[in-house]
């Protein structure tokens, strides 16, 4: 878990652990998952193959913590 999450803020390590701990992201085949925005409305998509997100901040080649939580997922 510390690695995965070494490079994130600790804004973004406290959004991962609220991701998951509501349950937010589900599997959606081997590598990909759906995962709740934090509206709580939107979804994306995150495929852990390519560590890429269809969120706002992935489509412009940004980290984004939906990521780190698929990536926490598979662990």
């Amino acid at each position: 878990m510390k690695l995965i999450l070494a490079n994130y803020s600790p804004v973004q390590v406290e959004k991962v652990r609220q991701l998951l701990a509501d349950g937010g992201i589900a599997r959606v085949d081997r590598t990909t998952f759906t995962v709740v925005a934090s509206d709580g409305v939107h979804r994306y998509e995150v495929s852990t193959a390519h560590a890429s997100c269809t969120c706002k901040a992935g489509e412009h080649g940004r980290r984004c913590y939906h990521v780190a939580a698929a990536q926490l997922a598979v662990a």
